[in-house]
C-alpha cells in the first residue's frame, strides 16, 4: 500500500472572503449583536462558511470574538442593569415605538 500525502484543496468555488469582511464584522457584531447564523445571512453564505472563514483566517475569528465581547459588556450588561433595577417596557399592540420607563 501506498501512503497518500494530502494536498490542499483547490477544487470548487473559490473563497467569497475579502479582508474588508473583518472590520464590517467587529462593527455588526459590536453593533447589532450578530450571531453567526446573522453574520452568513450578512454575507449570503452558510453558517459552515463563517466557521471556515473563522479557522482559516484568525484576524476575521479575532474580529468576530471581539466584537461580540464588547457587544456583551455594553449592551446586554446595560439590559441586565436595568432590569435589576426595576426598568421595564410595554409595547401596545400596533405601537412601532415601546416606550420604557424605571419604576
Amino acid at each position: 500500500m501506498s501512503k497518500t500525502t494530502k494536498r490542499p484543496r483547490t477544487a470548487g468555488q473559490p473563497s467569497k472572503f475579502r479582508q474588508a469582511f473583518v472590520q464590517e464584522t467587529e462593527r455588526v457584531c459590536e453593533q447589532e449583536g450578530f450571531t453567526d447564523k446573522l453574520l452568513a445571512q450578512h454575507f449570503k453564505v452558510s453558517p459552515r462558511t463563517i466557521q471556515n472563514w473563522m479557522q482559516a483566517h484568525p484576524d476575521f475569528a479575532q474580529a468576530v470574538q471581539e466584537g461580540k465581547s464588547r457587544f456583551d459588556r455594553e449592551v446586554v450588561e446595560e439590559h441586565l442593569l436595568k432590569r435589576a433595577k426595576g426598568y421595564f417596557m410595554t409595547k401596545k399592540l400596533g405601537d412601532p415605538t415601546p416606550s420604557g420607563s424605571e419604576s
